[in-house]
Parts: C-alpha cells; structure tokens; sequence
C-alpha cells in the first residue's frame, strides 16, 4: 500500500509539473508568435486567418466530440491493454469519420456559395490541418494512462518549431497563406510526434475498431458535445 502511495504522488506530481511547463511555455511562445504575425502580416491578413480559424474551430468542436473527455475515462478504467486498445481504435475511427463527413459538406457548402460572396478557399484550405491535427494529436490517451509528459514534450517541440519557421518564412503580407497554413500545422507536428511515441512504446493500441465500439462511443459523449456546442455558440461564433 505505502508503494502504491509512492507511486501515485510521483505520477501525480510529474503530471502537475508536466501541465504546468507545458501551460507556461505556450504562454511564452504565444507572446513571442502573434505580435511577430501581426506586426509582418499587418491586421487585415491577420484578421482573415483568425476569422478563417474561427470558421476551422467548428470542425475541431465536432471532431473532439465528448471525446476529450469520456476516453481519458474508460482508458483510465480499463483493466488491460486490450480494452485500452480498443478504445483508442474506436475513438480514433469515430473522429475520422466525423472529419470526413465535415470534408464533404465543406466542399458541396464551397460549390454551392453564391458568386458575390467573397471567399478565401486557399486560406481554409491552409488553416484546415488545424482539424486534422486535432485527430491526429491523442492528447486523450495520454491523459487516460496518466502520461501528460508526452503531451508537454510534443507541444513544445511542435510550437518552437513552428516559431522558428515562421520567423524564417514569413516576411509580408503576402505570406498570409504560409502563416495560417504553419498555424494550423501546430497539432499536426505534435501529432506525428506523440503517433512516434505511441508506436515506439503503446503498439497495442493498433487494433481494428468495431462499430459496435464506435456507436458506443458516439452515444457517451453526446450530452457533452451538446454542452460543448453551446459555450461555443457564444465565444468563437463571436469572431
């Protein structure tokens, strides 16, 4: 019992330390990144990628579904690998598809606008990883088996990287697409980052989804996405 114990405050306290470092480092590169974009993109082309990222963020809202918060859950719950495995498969399968979806609609919506509406396809197109970086970044594993570590180490790495791209790259206005695009390609580098992490120590996680498990899944996180939805109606809709 007094290991256990032991065990239980070291994880709690890597993990408390783990959200904190990652918390202040976004801070810290949030206030070195935006000034650096509005002061070479000026407000206008500013404006357009935060506009366009509100736009994205419907995407992101639907494809986190409950998720974010019922996986973490019953992977905490889990009893073995095996379930965890499942879980993740599903859970992974669910959001893919809800993205894919999302990908239809936005097409047929772009072909469909009337003509005297103004409309940067190439900037939704370049501010859409942002999406699929969010399927892509399991930060919900991670929190379900209690290793917030790789969520700070992916995070930095990917931030820092993008920070140094963008003083690199981005000289003008003109470079606007090049800026949202870097933007948005935040989660997909921790994506591929912590997708390393998992196949180097978690490979049991790669298991054929179920749709069974992925209904499942659907239905336990309906009522949070419902709740979701509308904090949302009144913060990004706002933009």
């Amino acid at each position: 019992m007094k290991n256990f114990l032991q065990k239980f405050k070291g994880r709690l306290s890597q993990n408390i330390a783990s959200m904190v470092t990652l918390k202040g480092t976004d801070y810290v590169l949030n206030f070195l990144m935006y000034p650096f974009l509005l002061r070479m993109l000026g407000p206008e082309k500013f404006g357009m990628i935060v506009f366009m990222q509100s736009i994205v963020q419907y995407f992101v809202i639907i494809t986190d579904y409950g998720f974010n918060m019922t996986a973490p859950r019953d992977i905490a719950r889990a009893e073995n690998n095996s379930e965890i495995g499942k879980i993740f498969a599903n859970v992974m399968s669910a959001k893919s598809l809800m993205f894919a979806g999302l990908c239809i609609l936005s097409v047929i919506a772009i072909f469909l606008m009337p003509a005297n509406i103004e409309f940067d396809t190439l900037l939704f197109i370049a501010v859409l990883p942002t999406a699929l970086g969010n399927i892509a970044f399991p930060a919900w594993f991670f929190q379900g088996i209690q290793q917030m570590k790789y969520i700070t180490i992916s995070s930095v790495i990917a931030r820092s990287s993008i920070l140094f791209l963008m003083i690199l790259l981005i000289n003008s206005p003109k470079d606007y697409l090049i800026a949202g695009f870097l933007l948005s390609s935040l989660t997909i580098v921790s994506g591929i980052l912590s997708f390393a992490i998992i196949c180097r120590d978690y490979r049991f996680v790669f298991v054929k989804p179920t749709f069974e498990g992925v209904k499942k899944n659907i239905q336990d996180g309906f009522q949070i996405f419902l709740s979701n939805v509308a904090i949302n109606l009144y913060t990004n809709t706002n933009v």
